[in-house]
């Protein structure tokens, strides 16, 4: 976690310049948009699995940086399969965006509700991310 505190302007540079060419030219150029949804999608779930299950609090900074290679190496990965299979690419895409769609279901009411279940974000991710993406996929 220092470690993406630490480099955080970093990260919100890349990713707001990605953001904002999805905007704009997201529709317009179809493949690039696949490849770039595949590789954040995978280097995002990669870089959390690694950082949660590997790496520990006082490992060193270089570790970090080796786990943002791997994950940069398996994302450039899913991104051409992303591009080369483009079914793939829409599933990607409506992973991606069902589980944006349950972020903000869950922080714009679903967190102040006092359920006893502490689990809720995750059942609630991944069902509307299931629906989001067969949605995409047939329609």
């Amino acid at each position: 976690m220092k470690f993406i505190n630490k480099n955080k302007i970093a990260f919100a540079c890349v990713f707001g310049l990605l953001g904002l060419f999805e905007c704009f030219l997201g529709k317009k150029m179809f493949k690039p948009t696949l490849f770039i949804v595949g590789f954040i999608l995978s280097f995002v779930i990669v870089m959390a699995l690694i950082f949660a299950l590997l790496i520990k609090q006082d490992s060193p900074e270089w570790a970090s940086w080796v786990t943002v290679g791997v994950s940069a190496c398996v994302g450039l990965a899913c991104g051409y399969l992303a591009v080369k299979f483009e079914k793939t690419g829409l599933f990607m895409i409506g992973a991606w965006l069902g589980s944006i769609i349950g972020l903000m279901v869950y922080q714009a009411g679903l967190s102040h509700l006092d359920t006893g279940y502490e689990q809720v974000p995750f059942p609630l991710h991944f069902n509307l991310s299931f629906i989001r993406t067969v949605f995409l996929y047939f329609f």
